[in-house]
């Protein structure tokens, strides 16, 4: 088949034409313009007008004033919402703000710089009718080994104790690329209890536990410089692992 055809497949219009693609923002100013070539990039390739909302999770520099500025020049016009509050408190209640705001029938998350370029949403076309939720794997794609030593180091050990301990069959259980059907979304993080890293295994926990269908698909992903992952999220995605386990144990996520 011709990239050609698969670009124009019905498959994923249907899809993009369906979604909503929440991206939480902190402090994000000087990367608004890598961001918007990647968006402009997306929509010039396949010519769909994509459904983004922006959290803006407590930013305290100029992303807003450059976002809208950047969105208003696009050479076709994404439809956008901006969500924005004063105080900083972590990707996974960004996403749950957003989420009040969706409309479609899937929900995609993607991280700011679009390190998982939004393209890659085409390796789902194959899958998104028929499960709940469709989790990205940085893990198939080389450019993420090349990533810094000890940063890789630590996401696979702390990988691989999630999926262990909680017993769910996700390697990748921290990339930020994940495409839900929205209800089910909204019913996951509506028990949601941690508000930054942690959120994502923690999500995809609760997603097993309620039976959801679950797959996880290798993406393409490249670290741009600005990245907010430091080596203490290590510490405090073991800090949630804790947590989680505890509410599962006294059926906190019902």
């Amino acid at each position: 088949m011709r990239q050609q055809d698969i670009e124009a497949s019905p498959a994923f219009a249907k899809l993009v034409n369906n979604t909503t693609i929440i991206i939480p923002a902190y402090n994000e100013e000087r990367r608004v313009g890598l961001m918007i070539n990647k968006l402009n990039k997306f929509v010039n390739k396949f010519h769909f007008r994509p459904r983004l909302i922006f959290v803006l999770d407590g930013c305290s520099d100029k992303t807003k004033e450059k976002l809208v500025y950047q969105l208003n020049n696009l050479k076709e016009k994404a439809i956008s919402e901006i969500i924005e509050y004063k105080q900083n408190k972590g990707v996974g209640y960004a996403l749950s703000r957003g989420l009040y705001l969706v409309k479609t029938k899937y929900v995609l998350f993607s991280d700011f710089d679009f390190s998982t370029p939004l393209e890659e949403m085409i390796k789902f076309e194959k899958y998104y009718e028929k499960y709940d939720v469709l989790v990205g794997s940085r893990w198939s794609d080389k450019a993420f080994y090349k990533n810094n030593i000890i940063r890789r180091i630590l996401s696979w050990a702390s990988s691989f104790l999630i999926r262990k301990s909680l017993e769910i069959n996700v390697k990748d259980t921290q990339c930020g690329f994940m495409l839900f059907k929205s209800q089910a979304a909204k019913e996951v993080y509506s028990k949601r209890t941690i508000n930054r890293f942690g959120s994502y295994f923690e999500v995809i926990a609760i997603a097993s536990l309620k039976g959801k269908k679950i797959k996880e698909i290798g993406v393409v992903w490249k670290h741009e410089k600005g990245s907010k992952v430091r080596v203490s999220d290590f510490i405090d995605s073991m800090r949630s692992l804790r947590q989680i386990k505890k509410n599962i144990r006294r059926g906190v996520y019902g």
